[in-house]
């Protein structure tokens, strides 16, 4: 992991006494040279190298934080449902507003009278 680019540093956790005292649970902090939006592929791939190491070692593994690589799966039922509801609410509000409008537009259009003219001389 040291050596994997963009990382700064890796702690050590027996040196910053990050292990729990009955030894089953510790933690490493691992800090990158660029901001977490930054932190490219080869990064992202070392660290999961790491991590599969540790599983291959019997050790239960896991990253967190900012510069974690997400693999999220777009166009799942659930955003599909979003985008409905989400286009039936639009097409009703907009649908309310121009009904309200049209009065106000029909009465543009609409021959103007004049009340009480003035008086013939």
């Amino acid at each position: 992991m040291k050596k994997s680019p963009q990382v700064a540093s890796v702690s050590d956790p027996f040196m910053t006494e990050a292990v729990s005292k009955d030894g089953s649970t510790a933690y490493a902090i691992a800090t990158y040279k660029v901001p977490a939006a930054m932190v490219g592929d080869k990064a992202h791939d070392a660290l999961d190298d790491a991590l599969a190491k540790a599983h291959d070692g019997g050790l239960t593994a896991e990253a967190g934080g900012d510069a974690v690589k997400i693999d999220a799966a777009m166009g799942g039922t659930g955003e599909k449902i979003g985008i409905l509801v989400s286009a039936v609410v639009l097409v009703l509000t907009f649908g309310s507003v121009i009904a309200a409008g049209m009065p106000q537009s029909a009465l543009g259009s609409a021959p103007r009278r004049r009340c009480g003219g003035g008086l013939p001389l």
